[in-house]
């Protein structure tokens, strides 16, 4: 069982559902999966509607980029303990606190995404905005997303929770990635739910439950220290994955993988019907964050998959393989703090956890940020912009945040860092995207405070001289938090009570607004997007 590591600034978990995948409906009898599914291709598939800043609509190619700016200043919490043991699981302990604040290569042109023929996208954002027709196929290119995304509305103060919708499609697993047997999937089992240290239960990898299973393919041995095994390290690199959701029973099913990240929201299907999807997983020797003394975890490749009692997770099938020279994922590096990092803690969880279930192949999500640093200590880490820097390759791209933990930081100083993994990545003909940190919701009266420690400016001032791309993520949480109010922003928050950071369901929503961001902004990353 997975240890429940008490990082000290993290988010608690929301039960929300999270936003589901555009997915590709697949005849069992087709797959092999058995199970008496139907051998109709247009059978319906519910899915949960994807978060939007804004009902924007229709659809849209998602090309292109425009550089941009952001920055964010440093915050701290209290110094993280060791955390309470989990049930089922091993006692955590404390990571590294923010400084500062109060409490708080190009991939596989042909491994594209499912994109089919046929239905409609149910609504979704929170009922703000419908969904828009799927593109009929279209083509993978360099982006390997077939076709155009279906756009769908939803307001900022919404969270992630759209309404089911159908989509009748027709696709494959994508060409040089694994087919899903019977046999991989028997390795999954029935595990219990585990106890975070505010007192809430989740499934083992952050899923809502209470039905739980766990699919460890590299051994059940959990090193609940930080150092990593000489397993973890053999078995480490960028996973293939492919899995057939459904079967005999109707079912509802949801996948995380590794430390807590999100690759499929909940997905409904009914009895004799199945959905194939394709991952690019990142696993790590140590699957959390880089430097902090929390849990390296399981060896090799972990999924786990979770649904409620009376409708339980159906998965008949399951592929994976380590990519290699043919099937070289395009991957997408994340540089920064606890704000977007992959939190061991359930209580908590940082936007870039929740990224994954956005994009299809080939891309691949490897979140390097780490709780507590600044753009000085992360740039002079070793194995932090040290290891992005050896690790990415030309056509990667690299998400880069900082500012809350960038107090002390002058403004020079702040740009020059900034700059330097700018050109680092550009020198490798890799992609930087600069995203300004997520505003804290800190009120005076019922508007949120100043956020302007954030460095903002200074990081939209190295996007303009560099000419990269950017997102301003302080401006667009501000406008989140205005809407949600001074009581209604603790529902997103860690412990209800942490101004900084974020529980799971916040870092989901906050994933959502950067997801809407590459979309309306039509930078590089969105043709990798997961229509919606």
């Amino acid at each position: 069982m997975r240890s429940l590591r008490r990082d000290r600034e993290a988010c608690r978990v929301a039960t929300r559902r999270l936003p589901a995948a555009w997915l590709t409906l697949v005849a069992c009898g087709l797959l092999g999966c058995g199970g008496g599914a139907s051998s109709s291709t247009d059978a319906a598939v519910s899915t949960g509607g994807a978060s939007s800043v804004a009902g924007t609509g229709g659809l849209q190619a998602g090309s292109g980029g425009s550089p941009g700016s952001g920055g964010s200043s440093g915050s701290g919490g209290a110094t993280g303990s060791g955390g309470k043991a989990s049930s089922g699981g091993h006692t955590g302990s404390g990571g590294k606190t923010d400084a500062g604040a109060a409490t708080s290569s190009g991939g596989d042109t042909g491994a594209g995404g499912f994109t089919g023929t046929g239905g409609s996208v149910g609504s979704g954002g929170g009922g703000a905005g419908t969904g828009g027709r799927a593109a009929a196929g279209g083509t993978s290119g360099k982006a390997g997303a077939g076709g155009m995304a279906a756009a769908s509305g939803g307001a900022a103060g919404a969270p992630p929770a759209g309404s089911g919708g159908s989509a009748g499609a027709t696709g494959a697993v994508p060409s040089g990635y694994p087919a899903p047997t019977t046999a991989n999937r028997m390795t999954c089992k029935a595990v219990a739910l585990v106890t975070s240290t505010n007192g809430d239960s989740y499934c083992p990898g952050g899923g809502t439950g209470p039905t739980c299973l766990e699919c460890l393919f590299g051994g059940d041995t959990y090193q609940s220290t930080s150092t990593a095994t000489a397993q973890g390290t053999s078995e480490a690199g960028n996973y293939l994955v492919t899995v057939v959701v459904g079967g005999a029973a109707a079912g509802t099913t949801e996948i995380t993988a590794e430390a807590n990240r999100q690759l499929l929201g909940a997905v409904t299907t009914m009895a004799g019907q199945s959905a194939t999807f394709a991952f690019v997983v990142n696993v790590r020797a140590k699957e959390g964050q880089p430097t902090q003394d929390v849990a390296a975890g399981y060896p090799g490749l972990d999924l786990f998959l979770s649904g409620p009692s009376g409708s339980p997770p159906q998965v008949s099938a399951i592929g994976y393989a380590l990519a290699g020279t043919a099937t070289k994922p395009v991957m997408v590096y994340v540089a920064g703090d606890s704000t977007v990092c992959d939190q061991t803690d359930l209580d908590y969880a940082g936007w870039g956890q929740l990224l994954p279930q956005f994009f299809v192949p080939p891309v691949g999500i490897a979140n390097y940020a780490d709780s507590g640093e600044s753009s000085s200590s992360f740039l002079a880490s070793s194995a932090e912009w040290g290891a992005v820097k050896s690790a990415m390759t030309a056509g990667d791209f690299v998400l880069i945040q900082f500012g809350h933990n960038d107090k002390t930081t002058t403004s020079a100083d702040f740009q020059s860092n900034i700059t330097k993994m700018v050109t680092d990545a550009k020198a490798k003909g890799v992609t930087p995207i600069l995203v300004s940190p997520p505003a804290r919701a800190t009120f005076t009266g019922n508007t949120l405070s100043d956020q302007s420690s954030l460095h903002t400016a200074d990081m939209q001032a190295v996007a303009t001289a560099q000419k990269v791309e950017y997102i301003d993520l302080t401006a667009i949480t501000t406008d989140w938090y205005n809407r949600l109010g001074p009581n209604g922003w603790q529902a997103y928050h860690a412990l209800g009570s942490d101004a900084t950071h974020t529980n799971r369901a916040g870092a989901n929503a906050i994933a959502g607004f950067v997801q809407d961001a590459l979309r309306t902004q039509k930078l590089s990353l969105a043709p990798y997007l997961r229509p919606r």
